[in-house]
């Protein structure tokens, strides 16, 4: 299997930055799979992500669709912002040589650094993470597919080649302080762990940019060699997959079928979803268990109570209630607090929209926990 691995500079303008992909994946002659970076159609911003996402089906889809079903090929479409009601999630696409969708992974682990002296970027401020385990089927078996920071959990990449993954595929943007130490070792220690091929596309380095990809793009083989790497410039390398190598790998160093499955297990858990009803008063019943003086954020307290996905209504519903056993003013956001964001709306426009959502209001404007059921 010829694979195509397509390091591009993302611009600020969307539609331009899907020409240009597809240029270059026409550029890419005689391959059987094409792979785009983390993000690729939209600047690696949080405060870019929500402007420039799209739900399923969305023109960058479409796109990449018609694209694989023109040339014949399976393509890997990099990832990009879902939307998907309220949430966000880092996406990528997965679509076949018929330019049918194959797969669809959601980014499990979200990329939350803070490196005194180096990068900072919180994904959890803005993204909601994906809940699955992502494998698709090819006419040469079958592939998996993560996203960045999911690289990191070995347990992800066990899982699908459990599943019978013969090559991970990773959309990524590692930056410059992550990358030089261990992007390379990621890509060769998972490859060998594993006994599989390994796929890592970034965007080309942008110093201009507010997070600046590490680019190199690289893919390794079961016995830890690296194929191809880019530099940090745009460009294209093509790596050849050679699944004979990889059984005789296997064969030759028994690793997945030595495994003492009587001393260990590593299993996918199916993923459980919050109660689609809660009570107000057992939402607080939890918020109240907040130590005094913990600043935390709305995400922070969305994990807190169970549910991840909904960290910005959480936020709101405390602005809307103020409760005084609530500790609202611990609760900080990028608006600079919970009161702050409640004062900047106003209490008509949030109290509207948690109507919407099964709150309850008394005549005084106050939220009735007893009645109220949210349902997100």
């Amino acid at each position: 299997m010829r694979i195509a691995l397509i390091q591009m500079m993302v611009a600020e303008n969307k539609q331009e930055n899907i020409r240009r992909a597809c240029a270059k994946i026409r550029e890419a002659q005689g391959i059987d799979l094409a792979v785009l970076p983390e993000m690729f159609c939209c600047p690696y911003d949080n405060a870019r992500f929500r402007a420039y996402g799209e739900p399923d089906g969305g023109e960058t889809q479409t796109a990449l669709s018609a694209l694989a079903a023109e040339l014949g090929i399976y393509l890997v479409g990099g990832s990009l912002p879902e939307l998907d009601g309220d949430r966000v999630y880092n996406t990528c696409y997965v679509f076949g040589r018929h330019g049918e969708r194959l797969a669809k992974h959601r980014k499990a682990h979200l990329f939350d650094i803070d490196i005194p002296g180096g990068q900072r970027f919180m994904e959890s401020e803005t993204l909601s993470p994906g809940g699955a385990v992502t494998t698709f089927e090819t006419e040469l078996g079958t592939m998996g597919v993560c996203i960045c920071f999911d690289l990191r959990f070995e347990e992800l990449a066990r899982c699908m080649c459990l599943r019978g993954a013969r090559c991970i595929f990773v959309p990524a943007a590692f930056n410059g302080t992550t990358g030089p130490a261990h992007w390379e070792l990621l890509f060769r220690q998972r490859a060998v762990d594993n006994q599989c091929f390994t796929i890592g596309v970034s965007p080309a380095r942008d110093e201009r940019a507010s997070y600046v990809a590490y680019g190199n793009s690289i893919a390794a083989d079961p016995w830890g060699n690296v194929l191809c790497r880019a530099g940090a410039e745009e460009s294209t390398q093509f790596a050849t997959l050679d699944f004979d190598r990889l059984e005789a790998v296997r064969q030759q160093l028994p690793i997945l079928s030595a495994r003492r499955t009587d001393l260990y297990e590593l299993r996918e858990r199916v993923p459980t979803k919050p109660p689609a009803v809660r009570t107000f008063a057992a939402i607080y019943d939890l918020v109240r268990q907040i130590p005094a003086g913990k600043v935390m954020t709305y995400s922070q307290i969305a994990r807190l109570i169970g549910m991840p996905n909904y960290a910005v209504a959480v936020g709101n519903a405390m602005a809307a209630c103020r409760d005084a056993s609530v500790p609202c003013h611990r609760v900080v956001d990028r608006n600079g607090g919970t009161k702050a964001a409640f004062d900047t709306y106003g209490p008509r426009t949030q109290q509207a929209w948690l109507e919407t959502e099964g709150v309850v209001f008394r005549p005084d404007g106050t939220v009735d926990l007893t009645a109220s059921q949210w349902n997100p």
